[in-house]
């Protein structure tokens, strides 16, 4: 399926809350977060790398070069809303790259929304779009659950599927500059997930997860992000639209959705350096068993006590979209709050829209420096439970633990536009082998799977 409709039917609801919450998806109009880094403080210098900018489409759009080379962002999320191909797309993101290494010498994360389902045959033989956002001049993918089909009929080749499906997403987002794809969920495959995941059996998915994540990080330059953490498969509801609360009460039930997370961590843990290679997204729902008093993106007993502590995982956390659910009816005002308290409970990356990028920055300036006034430290006191004393010192110190995290990232990652492919090769031209083998092994399976639009 090509692009121009591919996104169309991919949830119109989805498209326009994009649209509405993210406006052009460009930072705003304070000057301050646009400057050049003249910073004396290096964690200072670098609060911007908090935040993954949401972008609406793949077009260069001038601002973002001014914030990039001023208070570079961590990285760039693409939602493609103009229905671009990967050729757009890696003309931006070459811009972008460029200026970053001129600007700072850093390395920025570049991302979109990966999992598979192009070809959107489901397993019931309905028809359901995947979550490709980039689909013309790319390798169209089956929905992952084929991969769980193709296990339970032999599991040499599902495993050997699940691993071409890593390789195909991680070798074609590298050949057009992506290096931080939001790639296949490790939910269990219930309800939003009966298409989207591999499997509802915790061990099978947990199998699969791991060879597929095998098969990414195997292409140097890209770091996989896997979701829902701790697992949406318990869920019911869309997180889109409200915060949903998991209905598990018992933590053997949980720890089934928990799984395949720790399946991919301890994997990528003992593959050394690769362990930096595995990043988690996490999402906005509650799960009482682990956190009764609030939802996964504030929750430190989730991200430190469950993610760190619990299951060691050592790359990077990402939050969910920050403006789903509540998060869309908030001011400026009362997220950025929330923002700081996401932060200081343990996240890395805040998943934010553009034209909220510039007031982030500068709320987290003034958090960093003590300039709030009484007001305001009442007010983040209140979202946060904590007194101003202690918020400042924590907020400080996870900027450096995750700046810190963000340097391990990097020492394995080059620039964006040094990493792609020789300029006019088609991005599945860079695959033709897998894909072969990755087509054989689905027809093999059930050859009803190849429904092409």
């Amino acid at each position: 399926m090509r692009s121009s409709s591919f996104a169309t039917l991919l949830f119109p609801a989805l498209l326009s809350a994009l649209a509405a919450a993210c406006s052009s998806n460009v930072a705003g109009t304070d000057d301050a977060a646009g400057e050049a880094e003249t910073d004396t403080d290096p964690v200072r210098a670098r609060l911007g790398e908090a935040f993954l900018m949401e972008h609406s489409v793949a077009e260069i759009v001038p601002h973002v070069l001014t914030e990039i080379k001023g208070s570079q962002p961590g990285g760039i999320v693409f939602w493609n809303m103009h229905h671009g191909s990967g050729a757009d797309l890696r003309k931006v993101i070459d811009s972008y790259s460029r200026a970053s290494q001129a600007a700072h010498g850093r390395a920025m994360l570049f991302s979109t929304d990966y999992e598979g389902g192009a070809l959107d045959t489901t397993t019931s033989f309905t028809r359901v779009p995947g979550i490709q956002r980039f689909t013309d001049g790319m390798t169209p993918l089956a929905h992952p659950r084929w991969l769980g089909v193709a296990f339970h009929k032999s599991a040499e080749e599902g495993r050997e599927l699940a691993r071409l499906h890593g390789k195909i997403i991680a070798r074609e987002m590298r050949s057009i500059g992506i290096n931080y794809p939001l790639g296949t969920v490790s939910d269990l495959a219930f309800a939003l997930f009966v298409n989207r995941s591999t499997d509802q059996d915790e061990a099978v998915a947990s199998t699969l997860m791991t060879e597929l994540i095998d098969g990414a990080t195997s292409v140097d330059g890209v770091v996989f992000v896997t979701k829902h953490f701790p697992g949406l498969g318990q869920t019911r509801g869309d997180t889109h639209d409200q915060i949903v609360v998991s209905p598990v009460t018992d933590e053997p039930t949980a720890d089934k959705h928990l799984a395949p997370f720790k399946a991919v961590i301890d994997h990528t843990n003992a593959a050394g350096e690769r362990a930096m290679r595995l990043s988690i997204l996490c999402s906005h729902a509650e799960f009482p068993v682990f956190d009764a008093t609030t939802n996964t993106t504030v929750s430190r007993p989730i991200l430190q006590g469950v993610l760190r502590e619990r299951m060691g995982f050592k790359g990077l956390a990402v939050s969910d979209a920050m403006w789903m659910g509540p998060y869309g009816t908030m001011s400026t005002s009362q997220v950025v709050r929330l923002y700081v308290k996401s932060f200081v409970a343990g996240m890395d990356l805040l998943m934010i829209p553009g034209a909220r990028f510039d007031a982030a920055l500068t709320y987290f300036r003034a958090v960093y420096d003590g300039k709030l006034t009484g007001a305001e430290r009442t007010a983040l006191e209140q979202d946060v439970g904590k007194p101003w004393a202690e918020i400042q010192p924590a907020f400080k110190a996870r900027l450096a633990e995750s700046q810190a995290r963000m340097d391990r990232v990097r020492q394995g990652l080059p620039f964006a536009h040094d990493m792609m492919d020789a300029a006019g090769v088609a991005p599945d031209t860079t695959t033709e082998t897998e894909r072969a083998r990755y087509d054989q092994i689905l027809d093999d399976t059930d050859p009803r799977w190849r429904t092409r639009h």
